[in-house]
């Protein structure tokens, strides 16, 4: 679903702190999209002046050789990926950016939550809420269910309703 973000999140990235030279970029490989990511990302950075570092993460193991290296490479910045070991081990990576007065920017709303600076994500919950309702309308149920939505600017409930069918 948010296949092509990563040069929007660097892009992001670059426009709110402009003197940014050297970005990080942390990401798994063995990750659904492999090196696609990293591919999709060079072309993003050179545009924008940026030199990208890839750190690379497989194992819980690398997180600390991954830090070291964005630090000795003097990196500015941070960026990371969606990826099952990444989104597991927040903490280690906001902890990092947040020692090192790193500005960074992450995949998905709950960093920021957990205290990152940025995220660029689409919102899975809007998505799967509105799943819910387009399948609950073309479903046979006899009675569809009332779907509690919240936004950022308040909570409402809505029920959906079929439209009437004509009799032959």
């Amino acid at each position: 679903m948010a296949a092509n973000l990563d040069g929007k999140r660097l892009e992001l990235l670059k426009e709110a702190f402009p003197k940014v030279a050297r970005v990080a970029f942390l990401w798994e490989p063995v990750n659904v999209r492999g090196n696609l990511t990293l591919t999709e990302l060079e072309p993003a950075a050179k545009a924008l002046g940026v030199k990208l570092l890839s750190l690379e993460v497989r194992s819980l193991g690398d997180f600390e050789a991954a830090f070291a290296r964005a630090n000795r490479e003097r990196a500015h910045a941070l960026i990371t990926t969606p990826g099952p070991l990444l989104n597991t081990q927040p903490r280690q990576v906001l902890d990092f950016a947040a020692m090192n007065r790193m500005p960074a920017i992450y995949p998905a709303s709950e960093f920021v939550e957990a205290g990152g600076l940025m995220s660029y994500a689409p919102s899975y919950t809007h998505s799967f809420r509105r799943s819910a309702d387009l399948w609950t309308r073309s479903s046979k149920a006899p009675s569809p269910p009332t779907f509690l939505s919240s936004s950022r600017y308040g909570s409402s409930s809505s029920s959906i309703s079929r439209p009437p069918t004509s009799s032959a």
